[in-house]
């Protein structure tokens, strides 16, 4: 993640390689031969423009918390991290994106227990979180991710964020069954990454469709997304 916005970070990437291929939040630079390098401008996204510009916001107010925390490995290597407060938001809504774009495995789940484990959160911390799942429009998808987090992984009730629900905790979870990490088993999922347009739309909707009744929202603003993200694109280009 490099701070500075999209048309300085942009500009930037491609003084190094000028067949970097971007997107809305990152691009893919050619640098190594054995090695893939994606640098961010944006941490993350949502289909829904309207909870997405929220989203945008809330990053831009937050930005130090991106770039100021520090963490201590083991040898006393000192890194840059998010923040536990950041984090807790960024890494559920990473999840968001893989569930309803190129699938969600068992390795991310895992990331987010271990995250929501870092640190014992306090009631305002709850408060906080509650309310910022409202305004992105994530709640639902959050209590399920909660159910998952202390029926698979028997993370404490002491770190649980928001109240759990499992009716809509179960569904995700079978998918997540089905079709492996990255939707690797699931057909539709694997012509995402050939496909280009048109088709890509389409299966998109095809990998969604069994999410129709539980998450109307996401299903209806994927494919707007995708077209918005097209002629956002080629609006860049030029």
């Amino acid at each position: 993640m490099a701070s500075g916005g999209f048309e300085k970070v942009f500009h930037y990437a491609k003084s190094i390689s000028n067949e970097a291929n971007f997107g809305y939040l990152n691009t893919h630079l050619n640098v190594f031969d054995d090695t893939e390098v994606e640098l961010h401008w944006r941490p993350c996204n949502l289909p829904n423009v309207f909870a997405n510009n929220r989203l945008q916001r809330w990053i831009a107010d937050n930005e130090s918390e991106i770039y100021n925390s520090k963490y201590v490995l083991p040898g006393y290597v000192t890194i840059i991290t998010p923040s536990v407060r950041f984090n807790r938001i960024f890494i559920l809504l990473h999840a968001y994106k893989h569930m309803f774009d190129e699938g969600l495995g068992m390795r991310h789940l895992m990331d987010l227990y271990f995250v929501y484990m870092a640190e014992l959160p306090s009631v305002p911390d709850r408060k906080e979180f509650k309310e910022l799942t409202k305004d992105f429009g994530v709640a639902k998808f959050t209590r399920a991710i909660m159910w998952i987090l202390n029926e698979v992984f028997r993370m404490p009730s002491s770190y649980i964020m928001i109240e759990p629900d499992e009716k809509y905790g179960r569904i995700i979870l079978d998918k997540v069954i089905a079709g492996g990490n990255f939707g690797h088993y699931e057909s539709a999922v694997k012509k995402l990454s050939r496909n280009i347009h048109i088709q890509a739309l389409l299966t998109r909707v095809q990998h969604n469709w069994d999410m129709l009744m539980a998450f109307p929202s996401e299903f209806l603003w994927s494919p707007l997304w995708l077209a918005y993200h097209f002629f956002w694109k080629r609006f860049i280009k030029k």
